[in-house]
């Protein structure tokens, strides 16, 4: 009876080694899992920002310009405080590249009021014909086209012919069947082509 008693503490007692061994070895991996972590942080936060011509801070400068956020009496510093995305650029090479695409934007900007401009003065000159040659509206800014994009937008150019179609607006029965029917295929290449571009330009940032 004493052995077996003996047996069963000797039993318990390398049960409880083989648990604090195990214990011992989990709180080791845990350590080194949790250095190994530290330390990845620590390079990623020291790592080098992207190049500025190609980064987000970049871009949402650009764009904070162009709203009239980043106004031209504001200071660098003011600035820099304004995005958590300036900071791993440094105030120095922060205040550079703001002085460069402050002046960048303003000259598309002159460029651009510029031809705008030349094309108004234009259009007072030689203005753009309501109609074409054959009798009917000019397609371009009319709105059968502006309703024709609502339509698509509904799926009702795949639901429906465009015999059919134009049967619906009166803007549309303006248009020869022949012209509308070319201009329902021009608007659907058109769009299908700008998501085409799109989806290409947004593989290109991707890669």
């Amino acid at each position: 009876m004493n052995g077996f008693a003996d047996a069963q503490i000797l039993f318990s007692r390398r049960v409880q080694q083989h648990t604090w061994r195990v214990q011992q070895h989990t709180s080791g991996v845990l350590y080194v899992l949790l250095c190994c972590n530290t330390m990845t942080k620590k390079k990623k936060d020291c790592a080098e920002p992207s190049k500025w011509k190609d980064s987000r801070a970049k871009m949402l400068l650009r764009q904070d310009i162009l709203d009239g956020k980043v106004t031209a009496s504001m200071k660098p510093k003011q600035v820099f405080e304004m995005r958590a995305e300036y900071k791993p650029y440094g105030i120095k090479n922060f205040r550079s590249n703001l002085y460069s695409l402050r002046s960048v934007t303003k000259e598309n900007q002159q460029k651009a009021d510029s031809d705008a401009a030349a094309l108004a003065h234009d259009r007072r000159i030689h203005p753009k014909a309501v109609y074409t040659p054959k009798g009917y509206p000019r397609w371009d800014g009319s709105d059968a086209q502006c309703f024709l994009k609502e339509d698509m937008e509904s799926c009702l150019t795949n639901r429906f012919d465009p015999s059919v179609l134009r049967e619906t607006r009166p803007e549309y029965k303006a248009f020869p069947l022949k012209v509308f029917r070319d201009h329902i295929y021009q608007e659907v290449r058109s769009k299908t082509g700008s998501s085409y571009w799109m989806n290409r330009s947004n593989k290109k940032k991707d890669s």
